[in-house]
């Protein structure tokens, strides 16, 4: 940041320099500014800091400065634009969205209010990039960027968590899914029960009356016992398929407790 800060106000002062040039009548004044400007543009260059020399060797290549110092601050000026590395940005949400509402500061300062996809030029070196969005998300990335390099590109992924519209419809889970099948079998097995239940109750009932009748003349018919016996199969096939159907709607639904809550549970099973 300290460092940015220096290169800022070295810039500043670079282009109130060029700006006094040109604002000044040719005179002694006049060559010493341009002077200054044509000797620390190239201590600039040599360091690496090529956006201030840059601002230097403009101010030293105004048509008020001296031919000489004129020419060759021009030719520097190509030179190091020429090497004047630049990056193109592109930032995306997790979505894979392009976003252009995001600030791109380079060590600390700030060189772009928003995305554009221009080239932004940058210093050779290590570089501190922090792109930062209005919804006060950010990425940071470290860059050795090298002289030269051209129109490098930076990707970034910045997620911005649920959409602004609001979450999206929750999806049914494999946890919610059987519930509803418990539902069905616990039905099944209610129904199965009570059929148990009815048959039951008869089949003993007629079981003893057959027994009684047998017993005496003229006897007990082979269609009475035949029926009797239908109904007490019947009877079993109901008390097993309860017992199953039961029983697996009981694990379905201790298995997804999780899922749902417990009075949603027991408020469908209160249905039927």
């Amino acid at each position: 940041m300290i460092q940015w800060g220096k290169r800022l106000l070295r810039l500043a002062l670079g282009l109130a320099a060029s700006m006094a040039i040109s604002q000044t009548a040719r005179g002694e004044d006049t060559k010493t500014v341009c002077l200054a400007a044509h000797v620390e543009g190239q201590k600039l260059r040599h360091a690496g800091e090529f956006l201030v020399a840059k601002a230097r060797f403009r101010a030293c290549s105004e048509e008020v400065c001296p031919a000489v110092l004129r020419d060759e601050c021009a030719g520097w000026l190509s030179e190091v634009d020429a090497a004047q590395p630049t990056l193109i940005v592109t930032v995306r949400d997790e979505r894979g969205n392009d976003l252009s509402d995001v600030t791109v500061h380079v060590d600390g300062a700030r060189v772009a209010d928003r995305i554009t996809g221009l080239a932004l030029p940058v210093d050779p070196g290590k570089r501190t990039l922090r792109l930062a969005t209005s919804q006060g998300k950010e990425r940071i990335l470290e860059l050795v960027v090298h002289e030269g390099e051209k129109a490098r590109r930076i990707d970034a992924v910045i997620p911005l968590g649920p959409s602004p519209d609001g979450p999206p419809a929750p999806e049914t889970t494999d946890h919610e899914k059987p519930s509803v099948l418990a539902y069905a079998l616990g039905a099944t097995g209610l129904i199965s029960l009570g059929v148990f239940a009815v048959l039951g109750v008869s089949v003993n009932g007629r079981f003893t009356d057959l027994r009684t009748s047998c017993a005496q003349a003229p006897g007990c018919t082979s269609d009475d016992i035949h029926r009797v016996r239908r109904d007490a199969v019947i009877a079993d096939v109901a008390l097993a398929v309860s017992v199953v159907s039961l029983g697996a709607a009981a694990v379905l639904l201790l298995t997804g407790s999780t899922q749902k809550p417990a009075s949603t549970t027991a408020a469908s099973f209160g249905s039927f």
